[in-house]
């Protein structure tokens, strides 16, 4: 390249490189809310907790006029108006602050809570879920939100790993057994559910997968393997070993 064109070539690069750094540094200066957008959010803070409601709806509508993206403020109206059972106003503010940020966990898990309970749409509370997971995969609560609502919508097969996964994360988290135990008993996998509650109760010496896999040895027809749950769970004084041999005992009538 002849030496002229080569130092064109670099002036150019120079102006397209300066010119870049100063997009670059546009746009992150402007991901950022104003000092006054931040204080007079955290003032909406300060009035929910004191239960000023409607003094922290007029800091939150500020904060978001003085800066249009804080996904921030519109959960906190979005909790605001979920309090006062407000939902189709709240899901609109959720859904603000995913339309800005999708990755707000919080926002998520909200709308999940109205979708599921209020106004029991399952499968759009299972999508808000999934997309939880994938942001954030140390949540128990979540992993079973997303097994309760598998096993609702009669998907057993995919509750299981959501369930077992929750146990991975707590040995002894009595929601997950839950749905686990659900989830084998009602896609008829008994054999199965034994083989996962023993690998539990390896792990966590736990009342509740002692009881299950009890409950899957009596639709297996096996009494031995019942009753051998119902010796473990009353070593550990539980309540849960009567219940198990009354179960045994309408096995054998």
């Amino acid at each position: 390249m002849p030496l002229l064109c080569l130092k064109n070539y670099r002036q150019m690069s120079k102006r397209v490189f300066i010119i870049a750094m100063a997009f670059l540094c546009f746009n992150s200066a402007k991901a950022q809310p104003s000092k006054n957008a931040e204080a007079v959010y955290h003032q909406g803070v300060a009035f929910a907790a004191k239960e000023k409601y409607q003094e922290a709806m007029v800091s939150f509508f500020k904060a978001v006029k003085l800066y249009k993206d804080y996904d921030s403020a519109y959960v906190m109206m979005g909790d605001i108006n979920t309090k006062f059972n407000s939902y189709d106003t709240a899901m609109k503010f959720y859904k603000k602050a995913l339309a800005i940020n999708p990755k707000n966990v919080r926002a998520l898990n909200n709308l999940a809570t109205i979708y599921k309970n209020v106004e029991h749409n399952t499968n759009d509370a299972l999508a808000c879920y999934l997309k939880i997971i994938a942001i954030d995969s140390t949540n128990k609560e979540i992993f079973v939100f997303a097994a309760w609502c598998y096993n609702t919508l009669q998907h057993y097969d995919k509750a299981i790993p959501y369930a077992v996964k929750a146990l991975d994360i707590d040995g002894n988290y009595r929601a997950a057994y839950g749905e686990l135990g659900h989830s084998y008993h009602m896609s008829g996998k008994y054999a199965e559910g034994v083989e996962q509650f023993k690998k539990n109760i390896a792990v966590s010496h736990h009342e509740m997968p002692m009881f299950y896999a009890g409950l899957c040895y009596i639709e297996l027809k096996d009494k031995v393997g019942a009753n051998s749950m119902v010796d473990e769970l009353t070593k550990i004084s539980s309540k849960l070993a009567e219940t198990l041999k009354k179960r045994i005992e309408k096995m054998e009538n």
